[in-house]
């Protein structure tokens, strides 16, 4: 009984916010007429049915034309003038809410093209011509507008309707519908400016402070900040500052001011709704393309990481003999240092002799420990974590990890490490698969050419605008003919490689704001080298 009292007073809340808001619109529509006659420039009333009806449920349509027919007869239109009205408006609205939320694959969001059009077409159009169709003949037929030549401009009901949802209603949808979390300050402060330098653009060009014919062509200096807008943020805040330019731009011209209002009324009209609606339209398709494109580069990004956790797992897959082998070792070691205790536990005298060989069970019990954790974590698949990291300390973990692999293959391997290195922000574990791609690579090279001269030597180093990473190899160097393809998806010189080794590194390093090369040695074999950008606090503290 409670939660139905409750679930009642919840309802009935809601429909009485949806009756205000679609009330509080028509008050504000009722500011935007021209003085001469009694029509409104734009009707948000029809922005906010559309968008509210969408959201919280079609059910809600009867509150909007409740509003509307309450609007209608505080404008002294009769009693089934004003309900004529009221059913146009709820109508359009149900139209357009139902086609958007049962007939099409819809997102208020509005962060993809099709929604932005979907809107447009199956929203504002159909809704727009619903309401005004109604409302035109309605107020026609009652003489509710002063305006003589009415009938030969009825599509004005139409524009504004149609504007009132194209510039109301996105707004709305995406505030209803966006689950961003909290801004930094740095992306607040940016957002305070371009409304601070949108409302003034917009007061200055839509007003009468500049002559008209100055004033019209300058009217298009708000599109630059609309498309900064697009491109930095989301719909909700396109949406948001449009609504800024356009309240400025319909109120200065109802009070025939600004550029839009030097010519005949239906030019004015035309100028003034052509402006905004293309400001509108190529807003929010701008931020619509903006979002996909964030999104494609989020897919693309997730797919690389699925491709590099598989690689990795690949590679140590190839290194089980040389890791097993590692592993044999200690554990060999601690059976018979764990034999010599036993038989040193007879003798009470050799205590010393016993504490050793415990400390050597210990020592390559860790040993081994060390290894299978260094395993786990270049295996491991998770969300990656970028911290600032020691490009030297990364190299002495990828050493240990491969020096089983390189030293089954008889390669000498040395490592030459730079001293006093800025740090780098990096995901690790990414990073360490780079390296263990090029060190076996050059492992490989070396095997497969049979060379005498077996060695591997890995660099580090600080340049102009990073840290460098040098992996150089005495193999036979890079034939010019696939150098230029080398790092393709699927080129390889192996007869057993996929080809996706390089590929997947070159990608890890980019995606790191670095670059991968490759050049062949005037002595024979090959270098790979990555630079990795400078972490800028490490930069200044270096400093």
């Amino acid at each position: 009984m409670r939660f139905t009292a409750r679930a009642v007073l919840l309802e009935a809340g809601k429909q009485l916010l949806v009756f205000a808001a679609y009330y509080a619109a028509a008050e504000a529509g009722m500011m935007f007429a021209l003085p001469s006659v009694n029509l409104s420039l734009v009707w948000p009333p029809t922005g906010v049915a559309l968008a509210l009806t969408y959201l919280l449920g079609l059910r809600f349509a009867g509150s909007i034309a409740l509003s509307s027919m309450v609007v209608s007869l505080g404008m002294n239109s009769g009693f089934v003038p004003a309900l004529a009205i009221a059913m146009g408006n709820s109508l359009g609205a149900l139209a357009g809410a139902y086609l958007l939320r049962r007939r099409f694959d819809f997102s208020a969001t509005l962060d993809r093209i099709r929604d932005v059009v979907l809107m447009v077409l199956a929203g504002a159009l159909v809704s727009s011509i619903i309401s005004s169709s109604v409302n035109a003949e309605v107020m026609h037929l009652a003489g509710l507008t002063e305006w003589k030549g009415f009938s030969s401009l009825w599509w004005v009901c139409w524009v504004a309707d149609f504007m009132g949802i194209l510039l109301v209603a996105p707004f709305i949808l995406t505030l209803g519908s966006c689950r961003e979390g909290r801004w930094p300050w740095p992306r607040v402060v940016e957002m305070v400016l371009l409304f601070v330098v949108l409302l003034t653009l917009s007061m200055t060009v839509y007003s009468d402070l500049l002559p008209i014919k100055l004033a019209r062509p300058l009217s298009y200096a708000v599109f630059p900040v609309m498309i900064w807008t697009a491109v930095r943020f989301t719909s909700r805040e396109v949406s948001g500052l449009l609504l800024v330019a356009a309240y400025v731009a319909v109120s200065y011209t109802g009070a025939m001011k600004g550029p839009f209002t030097d010519g005949m009324l239906r030019e004015n009209l035309l100028s003034l709704h052509a402006h905004l609606g293309i400001l509108a339209l190529s807003s929010l398709l701008l931020a619509a393309t903006a979002a996909e494109a964030r999104r494609a580069e989020e897919k693309a990004r997730q797919h690389l990481q699925e491709l590099a956790h598989t690689g990795r797992i690949s590679a140590m897959g190839e290194m089980a003999a040389g890791l097993a082998h590692e592993l044999n070792q200690p554990l060999c070691a601690i059976m018979t240092f764990s034999q010599a205790s036993l038989r040193l536990l007879d003798n009470p005298r050799e205590r010393e002799e016993l504490r050793a060989a415990l400390g050597r069970i210990v020592g390559n019990a860790e040993r081994s420990a060390d290894i299978i954790r260094q395993m786990r974590a270049f295996v491991r698949k998770g969300e990656p974590s970028v911290a600032a990291a020691d490009i030297n300390e990364l190299v002495r973990q990828v050493v240990a990890l491969t020096r089983a692999d390189v030293r089954r293959h008889g390669v000498h391997l040395t490592v030459e490490y730079a001293e006093r290195l800025p740090l780098v922000r990096i995901e690790a574990i990414q990073i360490q698969q780079v390296l263990v791609n090029l060190i076996r690579n050059a492992v490989d090279a070396i095997a497969a050419s049979g060379t005498l001269r077996r060695e591997v030597a890995i660099v580090t180093r600080r340049t102009s605008d990073g840290v460098e990473v040098c992996v150089a190899d005495s193999g036979p160097g890079i034939d010019p003919a696939v150098k230029s393809e080398l790092f393709e998806p699927f080129v390889t010189t192996k007869t057993d490689g996929l080809g996706l080794g390089l590929s997947i590194s070159r990608s890890i390093v980019e995606a790191h704001g670095g670059r991968l090369n490759v050049s062949n040695q005037e002595e024979g074999g090959a270098v790979f080298a990555f630079v990795l950008p400078f972490e800028m606090e490490a930069v200044r503290n270096a400093g």
